[in-house]
């Protein structure tokens, strides 16, 4: 039988659930970012008489499409979900690493079973709520049909 390596398993999903979080986090600042440039930039530009039309169109063009990729692409939930994530796997493993709460008075056998039982909840738990999530935007989506 393999034995499975209880903090290895931790360390795959924190790490992984971590880099995730980075990731949506950038994009939705890189997105957020880009449409409050653009459409602080678009009415004066539109302003100046001088200024060819095609960089106020261009600049008006960049807002809505940031924006609706951000909002499509739901960056921002994504980046707070794996952030979420990462951040109670992180709490669960002091509380099995330091020994406290549940896991003063147990074995080292019943702690790592009760710890990998309680990452798999975490992570279990969060699927649901996305899982949720997702469900909810798909019949909003669906409610405005044309």
């Amino acid at each position: 039988m393999k034995e499975i390596n209880i903090e290895k398993n931790y360390k795959e999903q924190k790490d992984f659930n971590s880099k995730k979080s980075n990731k949506f986090k950038l994009l939705y600042f890189i997105c957020s970012f880009t449409t409050i440039i653009c459409s602080t930039v678009t009415i004066p530009v539109v302003a100046v008489q001088n200024i060819p039309n095609w960089i106020s169109i261009l600049s008006a063009s960049l807002t809505v499409l940031t924006q609706s990729v951000n909002n499509l692409c739901h960056f921002h939930e994504k980046w707070i979900y794996h952030r979420t994530v990462t951040e109670e796997l992180k709490a669960e493993y002091r509380k099995y690493s330091s020994r406290i709460f549940e896991y003063k008075k147990l074995t080292q056998l019943d702690a790592d079973i009760h710890f990998a039982e309680n990452l798999e909840s975490i992570i279990s738990e969060r699927n649901n709520q996305w899982r949720n999530f997702e469900n909810i935007n798909r019949n909003r989506m669906g409610d405005n049909k044309i």
